[in-house]
């Protein structure tokens, strides 16, 4: 197998997920950052834009905005937990959070910036 991964996209609740499963593969493979061609497939559930990683400013900026209990998704849920890093829209009007390799891409999961 050679250190190769595999990343499944699925359909749920009519949203695409992404996951990593590297079950069969050491710990220190490449994480989904690490590869470009992931972006060429996934696009934003509610524009179809395709997406970019959020830069460390803009993570900063809604980190803050966690810590003050003022950030909400678009189902009007509080946001408690801070973001490690998360996919951004073309037009920087969506962000997702991604976490320990897997985007939530959950429509009302989704931040709008």
């Amino acid at each position: 197998m050679g250190g190769a991964i595999h990343y499944f996209l699925s359909w749920i609740d009519g949203a695409i997920h992404c996951t990593r499963h590297d079950y069969l593969y050491p710990p220190d493979s490449p994480s989904m950052d690490q590869q470009p061609w992931i972006l060429d497939v996934l696009r934003c559930p509610l524009s179809g834009e395709s997406l970019t990683w959020a830069d460390a400013e803009l993570l900063a900026e809604l980190n803050q905005r966690v810590a003050a209990g003022d950030l909400f998704d678009r189902g009007g849920d509080l946001i408690q937990q801070p973001f490690d890093s998360a996919l951004v829209n073309a037009s920087r009007q969506w962000l997702y959070r991604v976490s320990n390799d897997l985007a939530d891409f959950l429509p009302g999961h989704a931040v709008q910036l």
